[in-house]
C-alpha cells in the first residue's frame, strides 16, 4: 500500500510518528520512554567513558559543532555538562531523540539518566 501522507491531515501524521512500531535501531519509542528515572546514583556511579558511545552514536549526527544549523554541540565532555539541565529534562521527558530520529534503547536512556542524577561523573 502506498500511503500519500500530503494527503494526509496533520492530526494523522502526528498518530503515525507515535505509533508503537519499531525503528531502525529495534526499539519503539514507547519501550524507550517507559525508562523509570532513578531516584539514587548506582554505586559504582557511571562516568563519562560509559556514556560517551551512547553520545556519539545517538547524538552527534545533529549535536555536532560543524554543522551551524544544529543545535547545541554534545560532542565533547565539557559541552555535554554545559547542557546538564537540558540534558537531564530532555531525558526524563523523553524528548530527545526527537520523534524522526531513533529512540535510545531502554539500557541507554537508563545509563544516561544515572550519569546526569550522579553529576555527570568524568
Amino acid at each position: 500500500m502506498h500511503l500519500n501522507v500530503g494527503r494526509l491531515p496533520p492530526l494523522a501524521i502526528l498518530l503515525l510518528s507515535c505509533s508503537g512500531s519499531r525503528t531502525g535501531n529495534g526499539v519503539s519509542r514507547e519501550e524507550s520512554c517507559a525508562v523509570s528515572p532513578p531516584t539514587q546514583c548506582p554505586d559504582p556511579a557511571p562516568t563519562y567513558a560509559d556514556v560517551r558511545p551512547i553520545f556519539h552514536e545517538a547524538c552527534a549526527s545533529c549535536h555536532d559543532p560543524a554543522d551551524p544549523t544544529g543545535p547545541w554541540p554534545l560532542d565533547s565532555f565539557e559541552h555535554i555538562v554545559s547542557w546538564r539541565p537540558e540534558v537531564g529534562d530532555e531525558l526524563r521527558n523523553c524528548t530527545m531523540p526527537p520523534l524522526d530520529g531513533d529512540p535510545l534503547r531502554p539500557s541507554d536512556r537508563l545509563l544516561l539518566m544515572e550519569w546526569v542524577l550522579c553529576g555527570m561523573p568524568q
